[in-house]
């Protein structure tokens, strides 16, 4: 098949698009910075995989319409003319954070975002779901945080502080993760499968944020000390703090039929980071 990936130089689209070169697939990369796209035919593709869009911008430092602009009308506009030009499959990247910011997400769990980047990602979904057809299968990721060599994002400053800071409480929480190359195995089994419908791909297990600073640090030969009294600061924090929500914080998915036999675990993920 040709799929084309929208969102050159984006982390998550590379890393895909390299995969699916590797299994096989024709691959192309589209930037939709600028206009031009819309003279571009989508004629010759397959599959369009959307990734592109905005995510990591301070919400105190941007506006609403920016997010609705970019992760909304760009999606609808490049879905429909998608459809137009007889691609059979359109993917959305979307995210988590269509369900907020907190807690357990079930099968019966409504989306609900609690910021701009979550409600624009969920009215994109919406619009998909209304101009999908049997000839134009529409697949939507809700991908939880995603991890994984040079990513961007939470995982990144979180791995540079564990490095630093070896004093941590034992507040068990839930998240849910997923690898990059836990996607790449998932993008590959939607694009040869032509899955549509709604997915929330995650590890195989649910992540501790002190566990994952243990196995970070003991890659790197540094020992952790972890203090039970500290979690009386941490449940403080949680009530007040942004910060403490996004690092101690539970916000993960229960398991369902998303996960494959050849995911990685977070022990062998971490490891592969850490290799170099």
């Amino acid at each position: 098949m040709k799929i084309l990936i929208t969102g050159r130089h984006s982390y998550v689209g590379n890393h895909v698009g390299e995969h699916l070169i590797q299994s096989g697939q024709q691959v192309e990369y589209m930037s939709l910075r600028n206009e031009s796209w819309k003279n571009s035919s989508f004629k010759p593709y397959d599959v369009i995989f959307h990734v592109a869009g905005i995510a990591h911008v301070p919400i105190k430092n941007s506006k609403s319409d920016l997010y609705k602009k970019i992760n909304y009308d760009l999606t609808v506009q490049l879905a429909e003319k998608a459809k137009k030009e007889s691609v059979n499959h359109f993917i959305f990247m979307s995210s988590i954070m269509v369900f907020g910011s907190q807690g357990t997400i079930k099968k019966t769990t409504i989306p609900m975002p609690d910021n701009p980047y979550g409600k624009s990602k969920r009215d994109a979904e919406l619009a998909l779901k209304r101009i999908s057809s049997n000839t134009f299968i529409v697949s939507i990721i809700r991908a939880p945080m995603i991890y994984g060599k040079n990513s961007k994002g939470n995982f990144n400053r979180l791995r540079k502080f564990s490095l630093k800071w070896g004093l941590w409480p034992e507040y068990k929480n839930k998240r849910s993760m997923l690898y990059i190359k836990n996607l790449n195995l998932f993008i590959e089994y939607v694009v040869n499968k032509k899955k549509s419908g709604t997915y929330h791909p995650q590890n195989k297990e649910w992540i501790t944020t002190v566990e994952m600073v243990k196995h970070i640090r003991e890659l790197n030969n540094k020992k952790i000390y972890s203090i039970r009294i500290l979690d009386i600061f941490v449940n403080i924090g949680l009530k007040h703090f942004k910060t403490f929500q996004k690092l101690f914080g539970s916000f993960y998915y229960e398991f369902n039929d998303d996960i494959l036999d050849s995911f990685l675990d977070l022990t062998s993920s971490l490891e592969e980071i850490e290799q170099d």
